[in-house]
């Protein structure tokens, strides 16, 4: 099955890595359901980003759409 502990060690690297990665992507895929327009393009450009890139496209929509959204918001609660 196993030639050696560097194939045991990769599939450990691997195992970690998704567990990391996979609850980040459902978070930014679940943050995009919620708060992009319903049918919108944006919407589906997203989601075909989501399900091509992965965890790239994931932290992509967090770069790009959730931070400046987060951002915008918190200053707004501040000037009340």
């Amino acid at each position: 099955m196993f030639t050696g502990v560097g194939e045991l060690i990769i599939i450990l690297v691997t195992a970690l890595v998704l567990v990391a990665v996979l609850p980040f992507w459902a978070w930014m895929l679940k943050d995009c359901i919620a708060n992009e327009p319903p049918g919108s393009r944006r919407r589906m450009v997203w989601f075909a980003l989501f399900f091509t890139l992965g965890p790239v496209g994931a932290a992509a929509y967090f770069l790009l759409r959730r931070r400046p959204r987060v951002a915008s918001s918190a200053t707004r609660h501040r000037s009340r």
